[in-house]
């Protein structure tokens, strides 16, 4: 990790990493809503941590408490703290280990959608 931020060219890379991982969870968010709208719910004011869990009880794979450790990992590898390189590789690690849970959130949301 430490070579990540030290390499220019690699920093590209950790760089689109982050950013491309917030926008996954700005954009489920968002999806989130539209679903439980097409849902006949009404959420519009509802904060996310509630629409998550919502969801949640309508099969979406991902609940509250895993929102908020996605929301931790991606402050995590976001935020530039030069000391924590572990809690960054640690970071990194975690979200490749939830790459398939989000692609089945992805999936759920997508098969939603066309049915």
């Amino acid at each position: 990790v430490k070579r990540l931020y030290t390499d220019r060219d690699y920093l590209k890379t950790f760089d689109q990493i982050a950013y491309r991982f917030s926008k996954l969870q700005d954009s489920l968010g968002k999806l989130l809503r539209v679903y439980m709208l097409l849902k006949g719910e009404s959420v519009e004011s509802l904060p996310t941590l509630d629409l998550v869990e919502l969801a949640n009880r309508y099969g979406f794979p991902i609940d509250s408490e895993l929102w908020l450790e996605l929301r931790v990992l991606r402050n995590s590898i976001t935020h530039d703290y030069p000391d924590s390189y572990g809690e960054i590789a640690q970071a990194l690690n975690k979200i490749s280990k939830l790459l398939p849970l989000l692609k089945e959130s992805l999936n759920f949301l997508s098969k939603s959608f066309k049915g």
